[in-house]
């Protein structure tokens, strides 16, 4: 029986020698050593900006599930006036529609007023005239997209033009202003029903008048005329940035 030599392992090719074992240094790590690049992060989509000069509705910018969401941003439908000013709304208008509502809105941050009034505005010409400039009514001296009578416009808005859609608009907004000095008043004297918002007293007066205000909960046509106003405001719901 032959015994396998020194150096040598069984059952190996011709007997070769074992390589010795080899202890590798440890691998020293520090700021010299080279790293792997650092990975470029993905590029994200730039959100989509309308040009200076659009006019008409253009996409949001979008968010995540769950983020919060102005007023503004849950409008179905979005505009930006040639003032630059941006609104929102929950129904699409035709070009008509918007360039009546966008003068609406950019006179209204010309004088300051709160989103609350310039939606005042906007509703009540939706409701009297659907924003048809040239309505008449062939009952009543009613004219334009508010449908003004001739004798409350001398009353308080003789120095502008009856006629002229912007002078409509200066003074819807005026009566507006009234209007709400009237029903602090009204309030505090108990003429008026406490419970009355004070977006449904002012179309109540531009509609029926500001001088009866116990009448508007109990008059039936004034009540009709507040329904169908209050369904044109829930229609728009208007909201500026």
């Amino acid at each position: 029986m032959n015994k396998p030599k020194i150096g040598t392992e069984p059952g190996g090719d011709g007997g070769l020698p074992s390589p010795p074992p080899v202890d590798l240094p440890p691998t020293v790590v520090n700021a010299d050593r080279p790293r792997d690049p650092t990975p470029t992060p993905p590029s994200q989509p730039t959100p989509l900006q309308p040009p200076i000069d659009h006019i008409g509705p253009f996409p949001g910018t979008g968010s995540t599930p769950g983020s919060r969401l102005t007023p503004y941003q849950r409008g179905g439908y979005k505009y930006i006036t040639r003032g630059g000013h941006r609104y929102s709304l929950q129904m699409r208008l035709n070009a008509h529609q918007e360039r009546i509502i966008s003068q609406i809105v950019d006179a209204g941050f010309s004088r300051g007023a709160p989103e609350v009034t310039i939606s005042i505005v906007v509703a009540t010409a939706f409701q009297e005239s659907s924003f048809n400039e040239g309505a008449t009514n062939p009952d009543s001296s009613a004219i334009g997209i508010f449908q003004f009578l001739v004798n409350p416009w001398n009353e308080r808005h003789k120095h502008l033009n009856r006629h002229d859609t912007s002078d409509q608009i200066v003074a819807m907004y005026d009566e507006v202003d009234w209007f709400r000095a009237r029903y602090s008043a009204h309030l505090a004297s108990g003429a008026l029903e406490g419970t009355m918002p004070f977006v449904d007293y002012a179309y109540a007066s531009h509609t029926a008048g500001p001088f009866n205000p116990r009448d508007f909960a109990v008059n039936e046509e004034t009540r009709k005329k507040l329904t169908a106003f209050k369904d044109k405001w829930y229609t728009l719901s208007l909201h500026v940035e």
